[in-house]
């Protein structure tokens, strides 16, 4: 058995052949709230839910931030009740547009923990559940 080592300068042409290609749609797009400029200057949601699944009860949060400073402008936690940690992940995200809404605040970067609900919302990968499909759909038409 061979090995060797990868240079540098080819090692994201490797890695491209070792993902799966199955249920694979688009490679998702690199984003982070790091990525901001100092001086940056916008509004920044963050959200999170969680839920426990044999009790179906759950919890979930939301900040806007204003930026430069890190001011928090409005922040809310909810208390849910017969939620999965998915359905919880989107409450979060969408008492955070509503929030947004009520400020009219029309651009802002959203950030949280939840890769399923963010490919989702991005359209990377299908949504199959019913009740998050119409948690996607309310987020759809808050666009």
């Amino acid at each position: 058995m061979g090995a060797g080592i990868t240079p540098r300068e080819h090692l994201d042409e490797v890695a491209e052949s070792l993902v799966p290609a199955k249920g694979l749609v688009k490679a998702p797009p690199v984003i982070s709230v790091e990525m901001l400029e100092d001086d940056f200057e916008g509004v920044v949601l963050s959200f999170d839910g969680a839920a426990k699944t044999p009790t179906r009860k759950g919890s979930c949060g939301c900040v806007l931030w204003k930026l430069p400073g890190w001011s928090v402008m409005e922040a809310q936690g909810f208390i849910l009740e017969d939620v999965t940690v998915n359905d919880a992940e989107y409450n979060g995200l969408l008492k955070g547009l509503q929030m947004a809404r009520e400020r009219d605040i029309t651009e802002l970067v959203v950030v949280g923990n939840s890769r399923i609900v963010f490919q989702q919302v991005q359209g990377l990968i299908n949504c199959r559940q019913p009740n998050l499909q119409r948690k996607l759909a309310e987020c759809e038409a808050m666009k």
